[in-house]
Order: C-alpha cells, then sequence, then structure tokens
C-alpha cells in the first residue's frame, strides 16, 4: 500500500453463534488492528506508511470476506 491509500475489509459470519477476529499488521509487523466480529463488520485503515499490510483472519466457523485497497 502506498501512504494514504485506504484498507477495507468486509467480513460476514455464515454460522450462527460463532465469531471471527480481524488483525491488521503494518508493515513493521505491528498489529494495529485486532477486532473481533459477531455478525458483520467493515474495518477500515488509513495507511500512515507505504509498504506491505497484512491481513490475518481467524474465524470460530464459516465466514466470508473482501479485502479492499482504495
Amino acid at each position: 500500500m502506498e501512504s494514504g491509500d485506504t484498507l477495507r475489509v468486509e467480513i460476514t459470519n455464515e454460522d450462527a453463534g460463532r465469531s471471527s477476529t480481524v488483525q491488521i499488521v503494518n508493515p513493521d509487523n505491528e498489529t494495529i488492528i485486532e477486532e473481533g466480529v459477531e455478525d458483520e463488520k467493515t474495518i477500515t485503515h488509513d495507511a500512515e506508511t507505504a509498504g506491505d499490510y497484512r491481513v490475518i483472519v481467524y474465524t470460530g466457523g464459516t465466514a466470508s470476506y473482501e479485502i479492499y485497497i482504495d
């Protein structure tokens, strides 16, 4: 990502009663966002520095997600 880009993760849990966790890790390997998701959620982050960002999704069941960079 370039500085100023927006990373957007849209996630939906398919299994009722199950949750997921979404982590976003910056180029310095620091977790900058870690959020639990019960049903569905959109998580966004505006990049302050350029580099490789990682999105890690842990699911407790079946989930679908899409990742966008704007």
